[in-house]
């Protein structure tokens, strides 16, 4: 999905993602497990995707905001948060508490760029991907038969 937030006030940023995230979920093809994969704004589906029971690829994760921050510290489906040290929305202090498994890359902005050092963004790129794609194969392995088992 892609937003558009033109109008948004702060106030009505996490009905406004929650929303997207029923049209996507209504809309979206039967299967028989589903994961969420967010990114910065996205990541206010958080609380939604907890409630519903849905698996969720974290990336950049607004951990500032207190309904991610606690959705993604209560128990609940199989989580991966990517972030880094140098995202002034992401909160290492946080992250300790985070359930599931947690990517924290040193010296990466809330873009997952490395400052202006091109090969360290190719880093953090290769690394985010490597636990994006380990994490979803682990979650196709634990569903049972990997042939009969999709993600939305």
């Amino acid at each position: 999905m892609r937003w558009q937030t033109e109008g948004v006030t702060a106030a009505e940023r996490v009905g406004f993602v929650e929303q997207g995230a029923d049209l996507l979920d209504a809309t979206a093809p039967l299967a028989p497990r589903t994961m969420v994969i967010a990114k910065s704004l996205g990541t206010l589906a958080a609380p939604w995707a907890t409630r519903k029971g849905y698996a969720g690829v974290w990336l950049t994760p607004l951990l500032t905001d207190p309904a991610v921050r606690r959705s993604l510290t209560i128990p609940g489906p199989p989580s991966l948060a990517v972030g880094g040290t140098a995202d002034k929305l992401w909160d290492a202090a946080a992250v300790r508490d985070l359930r599931g498994t947690v990517l924290e890359l040193e010296g990466a902005d809330h873009a997952l760029h490395h400052g202006t050092d091109w090969r360290a963004s190719l880093g953090v790129l290769e690394r985010t991907l490597e636990a994006v794609a380990a994490h979803l194969s682990l979650q196709l392995q634990s569903s049972g038969d990997p042939a009969q088992t999709s993600t939305r």
